[in-house]
């Protein structure tokens, strides 16, 4: 591999940020299928009974389950090639361009999981500039609830994650309350009360 000379990419870049998205779907859709779904039950499964992140998931167990029947329900095109880790840390500007790194969880999937992932680390008008950049168009409805259950199971992942990877950066508290600003903030969440 070739090295790369860069820079960290900025956190709100969204027009070159959507147009890599777009490019990286477009790319053969090669490897074994990445369910979000599939991966947080896989997680799931490893915490031990009680554990508080475990708890916090179950109490919002609803808001969860609504996130899995929207990807059920609304429409997707067949699988692109997604990256599924495209945080700030494995995006790189060099000269003009902005690449992707790190693509050991890359694989067929939703490319609304790899917006999703993005988002983050966005605010969230950011966030809905994103999708919308990346659609090249005003997301609609289905656009919008897809991409919003993809933010919950992501934030779900990405907690789960960082409680089994033990990886170094923010406390461990920083990721279940993440989390939890996720799942309260989610239209999901507010389509249940």
């Amino acid at each position: 591999m070739p090295y790369l000379e860069g820079c960290q990419d900025l956190p709100c870049d969204v027009p070159r940020l959507a147009q890599l998205l777009r490019r990286i779907h477009a790319l053969p859709a090669i490897g074994r299928r990445v369910h979000s779904p599939d991966i947080l039950r896989r997680y799931r499964a490893r915490l031990v009974p009680g554990h508080p992140l475990e708890t916090l998931l179950r109490q919002h167990e609803r808001t969860l389950a609504r996130a899995v029947a929207t990807l059920a329900q609304s429409p997707i095109p067949a699988p692109v090639l997604c990256h599924n880790d495209l945080l700030l840390a494995n995006r790189l500007v060099c000269g003009k361009h902005l690449v992707a790194l790190d693509w050991e969880y890359a694989g067929p999937g939703d490319p609304y999981f790899d917006l999703a992932v993005c988002a983050s680390e966005m605010p969230m008008a950011a966030a809905g500039e994103l999708l919308d950049a990346y659609l090249q168009a005003p997301g609609g409805s289905a656009e919008r609830a897809r991409f919003s259950a993809q933010q919950v199971l992501y934030a779900a992942i990405e907690a789960c994650w960082h409680e089994q990877a033990g990886a170094p950066g923010p406390p461990a508290a920083h990721w279940p309350q993440r989390l939890l600003a996720t799942l309260r903030g989610s239209a999901l969440a507010q389509a249940g009360t």
